[in-house]
């Protein structure tokens, strides 16, 4: 399916084998090469004339993987983009503290907890370090 550079890494790869899942399944049918053809020659349109910063980065590869999910029907929710933009905004800020802010998850849609240490300061990777918050 494709090289991965992109915001949306696990989400992106897992979308596409899941995709690539059900079509070896006989659940999603392959379209002709004609229309194939179209498809690739309007995303790669869609990228040079769309991206131009980090939001339409993000948003792009969203695009992408909705389409996919158009015949896959990938359990999860899917669209985190606002999630990225604003951890690059903080990286912008402050590249020693982008790593300590909290995001609400997308499944719970609860925030996490606030780690015990500063990233900058946490050089214990063990399990329990990690594990007393």
């Amino acid at each position: 399916m494709g090289a991965q550079n992109q915001c949306y890494t696990f989400t992106l790869f897992d979308t596409q084998a899941f995709w690539i899942v059900k079509f070896i399944s006989g659940l999603i049918p392959l379209p002709s090469h004609g229309l194939m053809m179209k498809h690739s020659i309007s995303w790669k349109e869609r990228l040079n004339e769309d991206v131009k910063s980090f939001p339409d980065i993000a948003r792009y590869q969203l695009a992408y993987i909705l389409d996919l999910n158009k015949d896959s029907k990938y359990p999860y929710e899917l669209d985190c983009t606002d999630m990225f933009i604003k951890c690059l905004d903080d990286k912008k800020n402050d590249i020693l503290t982008y790593r300590d802010k909290q995001f609400q998850s997308i499944f719970t849609k609860t925030k996490s907890p606030m780690y015990h240490t500063k990233w900058i300061d946490a050089f214990d990777d063990s399990l329990d370090a990690f594990l007393k918050i």
